[in-house]
């Protein structure tokens, strides 16, 4: 009898560990809502001066800030919680921005760590990359119209690229990519990634 507990317990934790491994790898897919519909809300909430639904929607980002804090060694939440404190609806909408940028770069760059690996997991980050970029689009179309152009020509660009697998190209042009969101949204570069290649 303590013999079958000892196994259904090892097991058991096994299952619980493989569980949280993949959970890890995955957390994005897991969340209730896909990041680029909660930061669109978000950017309304900071512009109507709704800091308690930004606040909130923040939790439902933890897998998103979890990833992109590691990634680049930062504390995302903290600026934002930062401008959401001193109830500036700019500095709030700005730090969403810079929030966004920042993930959009995390896919880029695990986009481009996939290329000889995961073809699909390559191909859906580029989309969520661009569904993200959508979100802040506008903002950047009134600012610079050519620039706002060329971002989602590249983007597009890149999906087809994927789909041909003509990857040397698609390395350059999710660079380019990333070279024009640095040009646009300089905040979002202040710091390079920190994980070991």
């Amino acid at each position: 009898m303590h013999r079958i507990f000892v196994i259904v317990a090892g097991l058991t934790i096994i299952i619980m560990s493989y569980g949280n491994i993949v959970y890890a790898q995955d957390a994005r897919s897991n969340m209730p809502v896909p990041a680029a519909e909660i930061y669109k809300n978000m950017l309304v909430f900071a512009k109507n001066g709704e800091g308690s639904k930004v606040e909130k929607s923040l939790i439902l980002l933890n897998p998103v800030i979890s990833e992109v804090n590691k990634r680049f060694c930062i504390k995302i939440e903290s600026e934002i919680s930062n401008a959401l404190y001193k109830e500036d609806r700019i500095s709030i909408a700005n730090s969403i921005a810079k929030l966004i940028v920042i993930d959009i770069r995390n896919l880029l760059m695990e986009s481009i760590e996939s290329i000889d690996k995961d073809l699909d997991r390559m191909v859906l980050r580029i989309r969520i990359a661009f569904t993200e970029y959508q979100t802040i689009d506008p903002v950047l179309e009134k600012k610079d119209f050519d620039a706002s152009t060329k971002i989602k020509n590249s983007f597009r660009k890149a999906y087809f690229l994927s789909e041909g697998k003509k990857f040397d190209e698609l390395k350059e042009t999710l660079k380019e990519i990333e070279g024009l969101l640095k040009k646009n949204f300089p905040d979002a570069f202040e710091r390079d990634s920190c994980l070991k290649k």
